[in-house]
Formats: structure tokens, sequence, C-alpha cells
């Protein structure tokens, strides 16, 4: 299977947002995208606390403006390559957030998963 992936290559239209993120769980994808209504979707949620980056599902989430995001992914690639290899080395999840002049990582351990998320996962 080719390392990048788009949607609509695996989709078809109309495909609903919570498929495409049970794909990427299901084949260990790290889902990178700037659909405003689906980073809404999962930050509602109790996201995918304990899902290690080891599993090869993470999210990266482009917040800044659409014009400028495919320069900016290539500005912070040797960041996202540092958290990426820290989360593997250290079991965490791998969620980032990037905007026009900045980057979030959420480093959060799997095992300071909170009891009432891990109880509903089990």
């Amino acid at each position: 299977m080719p390392a990048v992936l788009h949607v609509t290559e695996v989709f078809n239209d109309g495909t609903d947002d919570d498929s495409v993120d049970q794909y990427a769980r299901l084949e260990g994808r790290i889902i990178v995208g700037h659909d405003q209504n689906f980073m809404r979707i999962i930050q509602q949620k109790l996201y995918q606390f304990n899902i290690p980056v080891s599993s090869g599902y993470g999210r990266i989430m482009l917040c800044g403006q659409e014009s400028r995001q495919p320069e900016r992914r290539l500005e912070v690639l040797p960041y996202l390559d540092i958290c990426h290899r820290w989360a593997l080395e250290t079991n965490r999840r791998f969620s980032i957030a990037i905007g026009n002049t900045w980057i979030r990582y959420d480093d959060g351990l799997i095992s300071r998963t909170p009891k009432s998320e891990r109880d509903q996962k089990n």
C-alpha cells in the first residue's frame, strides 16, 4: 500500500468522517487534514487517548490559512519527525496541530488516560 493516501483515493465523496477515522485506526494511518467539520468532531469526542503511535495511528491538524499549509508542512517536518520518534520511544499518542505561526503537540501518556475513558474503550 502506498505510504500516503488521499481520502478521495480510498472513499467516495460524502463518506462520513467517522468512517475515515475508523479506517485510519484499522490501517495504522496518520490523518493529516484541515477539514474544519472533521476537526470539530474529533475534538468534541474523548479522542483516542489510548491509541499509541506504535499502532501507526495519529493525527496532524492543519489549522492555519489553507493557502499557507503546503509551505508550513515543509517548515515543520523536522519537528514532526522529532515528535514522532519521541512518541514511539515513550509510548505516547501522536496528535499535532499546526497553525500559521505555532505548533501544538499533545504529548499525553497512554498510561495517564482518565479511568472513565479507559473503561469506555474496554
